[in-house]
């Protein structure tokens, strides 16, 4: 007696082929899946290193004119901590909070997609001293901190 497998094998070799041909279509659909996230991961690597290092290159600047104009002159001192930070937080994930003189009062956040972390920051609001609005681009959503 045959396996009914066997004999169906026999019988119509077409479902053989049509069976490893869907399964080739899959395989095909999940490595053109995981290229495109691998792609899109590499991407947002490499934008996170550009807004670092355009991140250290404004920090410098805003040292330099911090040291020859002083802040009494300036119409917007402030400027000169939230241009660096806003790429700052674009590239690392996290958020510190300082004062005019540059001293870090404190820090929150980390790197991740879940809830409560910082992931492609593009979109940054400070409506008051405690409150700041995070846009996270790559996890689709916006978050409310409150601060101490």
């Amino acid at each position: 007696m045959i396996h009914p497998l066997l004999h169906l094998i026999a019988t119509k070799p077409q479902l053989l082929g049509d069976h490893v041909e869907a399964y080739a279509e899959l395989v095909g659909a999940e490595v053109g899946k995981t290229s495109k996230m691998w792609i899109s991961r590499v991407v947002f690597y490499a934008i996170a290193l550009f807004l670092l290092s355009a991140g250290l290159i404004f920090a410098g600047v805003a040292l330099m004119l911090w040291a020859v104009v002083p802040p009494d002159n300036m119409n917007s001192p402030w400027l000169l901590i939230v241009v660096p930070l806003v790429l700052f937080v674009g590239s690392v994930g996290r958020v510190y909070k300082m004062d005019l003189t540059g001293k870090i009062l404190g820090a929150f956040g980390r790197s991740g997609r879940m809830p409560g972390t910082l992931d492609s920051i593009h979109q940054l609001a400070c409506p008051d001293e405690k409150t700041l609005y995070l846009a996270n681009l790559y996890a689709s959503r916006l978050d409310k901190w409150v601060t101490e």
